[in-house]
Order: structure tokens, then C-alpha cells, then sequence
């Protein structure tokens, strides 16, 4: 009688630690999932901040003069350098958006470069090389995850001469 009650509670323990287990790994693949979910959206959000970049470069690049960037910041347009644009901003308000996300656009310089024709001479000519910081704010489709993209992007209006120092240097940051 002593060995039945021996067995039932030998038989109970191994099942509590059983069921301990099967919860703990559970709970693990739980938080794999979640961790999952984090990347994707971290992912998306980074590929909706490129895609509004291209469109920020692609809209530069589209423009005849620089007059509509001005001091004022309510048009996402500025000659107004501030170091944390991503803070100082309202992403609501002041930003150009787009399907995928926001931007501004700071005109930091305009720098002249001394070149040669394009005809083979040797004459020279002043090329002028204007440089912007787009800022961009992408955001996951859940609106969980935004990352933010900061990008050097030198542009000319002189459509025809091409140029080593045109293009982006870019760095992000990940953040709510």
C-alpha cells in the first residue's frame, strides 16, 4: 500500500516538471515570434525610409533652381542648418510626404569646382556642386518601428556634366 502512494507521487512530479517544460518552451518560442515581428517591422521601416530618399534625390534632381529653399521651415525646404533636424521637425506639418514616409531637405552649400570641357580642349570651367541634407522618416506599416535616414546628397543643376563628387553618403538612426 506504502509502493501505490510511492508511485502516484513519483508519477505527479514528473508531470509538474513535464508541464514546467512544455510552458518554459512555450514561452520561448512566444518571444522568438515577437522577436520576429520587431525585425520585419524594422525592415519595412527601413525600406520605406529608402524609398522616400529616392524620392527626395529624385525631386532634387528634377528642380531648375534652388529658390524654394528659404529660412522658413514649414515647407520641409530650408537654407536654415540645424544639426537634429529629425528632432527639431514637425513630421506632421513641415515635410514633404510621400506614400512611404516623409522628408526634409536642408541646402547646406554651394561649392564651385573647377573642371574640364566636355569638348576634349583644355579649357576649364567653374562647375557649381550644391550639397543637401535630406532627413526621412519611414515608418513600419503597424506604425511600431521608425527609422530615421540622414543623407549628404550633392546635386547640380547643370544637367550635363556628370561628376565623381555627385550622389549620397548616407547613416541612419532607429528609433520611436
Amino acid at each position: 500500500m506504502n509502493q501505490g502512494g510511492l508511485v502516484l507521487t513519483i508519477c505527479l512530479i514528473i508531470m509538474t516538471i513535464l508541464t514546467l517544460v512544455v510552458m518554459q518552451s512555450m514561452q520561448s518560442s512566444s518571444l522568438q515570434g515577437v522577436m520576429a515581428d520587431n525585425m520585419r517591422d524594422e525592415i519595412e521601416a527601413m525600406s520605406n525610409a529608402e524609398s522616400t530618399l529616392l524620392a527626395a534625390e529624385s525631386m532634387l534632381e528634377s528642380l531648375v533652381s534652388y529658390e524654394a529653399f528659404d529660412t522658413h521651415r514649414d515647407d520641409g525646404m530650408s537654407d536654415d542648418v540645424y544639426v537634429d533636424a529629425w528632432r527639431e521637425v514637425d513630421w506632421v506639418t513641415q515635410v514633404h510626404a510621400t506614400s512611404d514616409g516623409a522628408y526634409i531637405v536642408q541646402h547646406l552649400s554651394s561649392t564651385p569646382v573647377v573642371g574640364m570641357k566636355n569638348d576634349h580642349s583644355n579649357d576649364t570651367h567653374i562647375h557649381i556642386i550644391d550639397s543637401f541634407k535630406i532627413t526621412v522618416k519611414g515608418m513600419s506599416a503597424n506604425k511600431q518601428t521608425v527609422v530615421f535616414l540622414e543623407s549628404i546628397f550633392n546635386n547640380s543643376l547643370n544637367k550635363q556634366r556628370q561628376s565623381p563628387l555627385l550622389g549620397r553618403c548616407s547613416w541612419f538612426k532607429s528609433g520611436v
